[in-house]
């Protein structure tokens, strides 16, 4: 579940379509796939071991509950209690991908067991930080991690602290045997600056989608589906986790306000996990939706997608709705500027400015017919010819080659 979850198996499926043999190890398993082995949790003695891992580990966290600042989002430890049994589960392989590992990977034990090369996706910074998967503007990555402002902390040795020290006392040993590839450009040059990945093979490879099911489709039929007025102007916004205070769903209301002043038959319709405050324009939440099927004929709904995250490694919703033919709007943040090209593909905003977000959406709002039918293809072909499955696997199965060949 989740937008690295879903990359990850994406990645998957275009390997095995490509001929290699993929397998997954994960820690939560929701599909009926042979190619995917569970993570079996420990029993008997084992479990009590897992036990007091855990607790351990969860206390050290716990001492930062009062002094952590409300709004803050995951924050991960590079231990983890699971590595009860891990190794013994973990598939037989000639390399082992990393995706998002927080919450099941115990890097210390992994990485001192591990004798095959690594290559590591990174979804977001918690690979080369002190334990914040988003930095929110700190950037103590870049030399130590210490005082953390997202646990509240004002002590020098606390847990980012350790956590950093671990991690590149871990990585030291490992350096000429892991390739880091992440999913932007802007990740990539942010885990360069690390301090833990400064000396690291680090390199862009943007995600591929299923151009095949990402489709336009008829607006009209895909509206009536879901008896929606066929003379609004359709806005659509989707993630994961809508109240994320990262994913921008508040300046985007206040955009949606600005921008109702002069187009009064706006319509907004949203997906994803969490819920809608009441808005001053009509709107519909769809909820949580895995079906790509679904999805598209919500995206094809819509005139415009916006996607107006504060920060975002990349954004594979926006990449979905131009698959779908569909501009996009959006703000000059992390991985988005990958996709979204000014007058091309639609339109940049100033970050975390509502203003700009709401001119970013007018100018697609006001496209004449011809001009938004150009913007849609150019959409559609960007998707199709950079950020299809098959070019994604191509690019690690190179990878994969040079590190058995080497």
């Amino acid at each position: 579940m989740g937008g690295s979850a879903r990359a990850a198996f994406r990645l998957h499926a275009g390997l095995l379509k490509e001929g290699i043999d993929s397998k997954m190890f994960v820690r939560e398993k929701y599909l009926n796939d042979n190619n995917i082995s569970l993570y079996k949790y420990p029993s008997g003695l084992k479990k009590i071991k897992y036990k007091i891992l855990n607790d351990r580990i969860k206390s050290d966290f716990l001492k930062y509950k009062s002094s952590r600042p409300q709004g803050m989002e995951t924050f991960s430890d590079d231990r983890n209690p699971l590595k009860t049994g891990f190794m013994e589960q973990l598939p037989e392989a000639d390399i082992y991908h990393l995706h998002w590992i927080s919450g099941f990977v115990d890097l210390p034990s992994f990485f001192s067991c591990i004798k095959k090369p690594v290559v590591w996706t990174l979804h977001d910074m918690f690979p080369f930080t002190g334990g914040c998967h988003y930095n929110a503007g700190c950037e103590k990555y870049k030399t130590h991690c210490q005082q953390c402002p997202q646990l509240g902390s004002e002590t020098r040795k606390d847990l980012s602290y350790q956590i950093w020290e671990r991690k590149h006392k871990t990585f030291s040993g490992f350096k000429n045997r892991i390739i880091i590839r992440a999913d932007s450009h802007w990740l990539a040059d942010e885990a360069r600056k690390s301090s833990l990945f400064k000396d690291f093979d680090i390199d862009t490879i943007h995600y591929g989608i299923e151009t095949d099911e990402f489709i336009p489709r008829d607006k009209s039929a895909c509206r009536k589906a879901l008896n929606i007025p066929d003379n609004k102007r359709i806005i659509v916004f989707g993630a994961p986790g809508i109240n994320n205070p990262r994913k921008g769903f508040l300046q985007l209301e206040k955009a949606l306000q600005i921008l109702f002043k002069d187009h009064t038959d706006l319509f907004l319709l949203t997906f994803g996990a969490g819920t809608i405050p009441h808005l001053s324009i009509p709107y519909l939440h769809l909820g949580q939706v895995n079906n790509n099927n679904l999805l598209s004929v919500f995206y094809n709904c819509g005139d415009v997608f916006v996607i107006p995250s504060l920060q975002e490694a990349f954004g594979q919703t926006a990449l979905e709705a131009m698959s779908c033919g569909i501009p996009v709007a959006g703000f000059d943040t992390g991985g988005i500027p990958d996709m979204i090209e000014n007058s091309i593909t639609g339109f940049l905003a100033e970050t975390g400015n509502p203003q700009s977000l709401a001119d970013a959406i007018h100018k697609i709002l006001i496209l004449n017919q011809k001009d938004y039918l150009l913007m849609s293809e150019k959409c559609r072909n960007k998707v199709i010819n950079e950020y299809n499955l098959s070019l994604q696997a191509k690019d690690y199965i190179d990878i994969y080659n040079n590190l058995i060949n080497h």
